[in-house]
């Protein structure tokens, strides 16, 4: 199913052009068929794909397009170009100010055409240009976020992925990604294989995500390269808009599974040049809370006894905690089968039920 099934569709259908004969309309007729049902099955209603990687909806995006080229039934053909003008938009509220996809779940920087090739091809079907929104949001995909000039920041507040497809979720409810004067800062690991073994769990484990865990524990039961078993669910979301921040407030319960049902709620305020995040683990039975940040390899980290500052290009930005802040180092996958060194920030925060909040501010 899902991304696989509409490589298969757009077979169908491009291979019925180059044949003639009762076999080559039947593909026609199947590949028309399996479209029309998986339209409203795979794109949300607010132009996702359901398996909620980025770079697998840019991949999706550009297959529909090439199945609009071939197909001449009308009524599908509008139900199409309806569903292809929300996945354009939804493209490009998640492409970073460098052009490339954001990293949330299985995601590459180049695993899929890139978003402004794809955009630029958009345009020439429906000659229609689409621009970035300011304010991100997407309560069906769960996907919000704040963009500003060369800024910004993405929150994941999306269930893992489709229920019965779960293959490229990982373990990042309630992350966040962040671009600063058009550099990337707070990244998310991306993927490095599909191959069972220690790079493929650590992609998707929690602790690799911009998350809180539980003892070190995963939000989502993770087995083998694709299966999950128990996965978080986001249980509650509510976003509020004012003049200068858009905050959004949000909860998952995979650590229910967990003694005494801890749940894990965060609220992040995100500002044209600061993010504020607080986090609470309410109930639980003492597992220890640790939020993480990790870092794009081209940010440097200066810490002393009192502050956490991150160097990018030409800025600085000061991470602010009541609690210890501790560098570490992390690995991520920003393209499929290539790995690298990073830094990752820890917050310890103690032992659940407890409270926990952080700030990054541009100097």
């Amino acid at each position: 199913g899902g991304n696989h099934l509409v490589k298969n569709i757009k077979a169908l259908l491009w291979a019925h052009r180059f044949f003639k004969g009762k076999e080559a309309e039947s593909w026609y007729r199947i590949g028309l068929k399996i479209l029309n049902k998986n339209l409203d099955e795979q794109i949300t209603k607010d132009g996702a794909h359901y398996e909620l990687s980025p770079a697998y909806h840019a991949q999706v995006f550009a297959d529909l397009m090439e199945c609009y080229t071939v197909i001449d039934d009308i009524k599908t053909k509008e139900h199409l170009k309806f569903k292809l003008s929300k996945m354009a938009q939804f493209l490009a509220d998640t492409t970073h100010p460098d052009g490339m996809v954001s990293l949330f779940n299985d995601s590459g920087l180049h695993m899929a055409y890139q978003p402004d090739e794809l955009l630029d091809i958009y345009k020439k079907l429906f000659d229609i240009k689409i621009r970035p929104v300011d304010i991100i949001s997407y309560e069906d995909a769960g996907y919000f976020g704040l963009r500003s000039k060369n800024n910004l920041v993405l929150f994941d507040a999306a269930e893992l992925a489709a229920k019965y497809l779960p293959a490229h979720g990982h373990g990042d409810a309630l992350s966040f990604e962040w671009s600063v004067f058009g550099q990337r800062v707070v990244i998310n690991p991306g993927v490095f294989e599909y191959d069972a073994g220690k790079f493929r769990d650590l992609s998707r484990s929690t602790k690799s995500h911009n998350t809180v865990t539980l003892d070190n524990y995963d939000q989502s039961e993770f087995w083998k390269s694709f299966r999950v078993g128990k996965r978080a669910n986001i249980i509650n979301c509510n976003n509020i808009i004012k003049n200068d921040s858009f905050t959004v407030t949000a909860s998952h319960n995979g650590y229910t599974r967990l003694s005494k049902n801890p749940i894990h709620s965060r609220k992040i305020s995100m500002y044209p040049d600061k993010i504020k995040i607080e986090d609470s683990i309410e109930k639980g039975n003492g597992q220890n809370a640790v939020a993480r940040i990790m870092l794009s390899p081209d940010i440097s980290v200066e810490m002393n006894d009192r502050n956490c500052f991150l160097l990018g290009k030409g800025f600085k930005i000061l991470v602010e905690s009541d609690n210890k802040i501790s560098l570490k180092e992390a690995w991520c996958f920003l393209d499929f089968g290539h790995r690298q060194k990073t830094a990752q920030l820890e917050i310890g925060f103690g032992k659940a039920p407890c409270k926990n909040k952080f700030s990054l501010s541009i100097l």
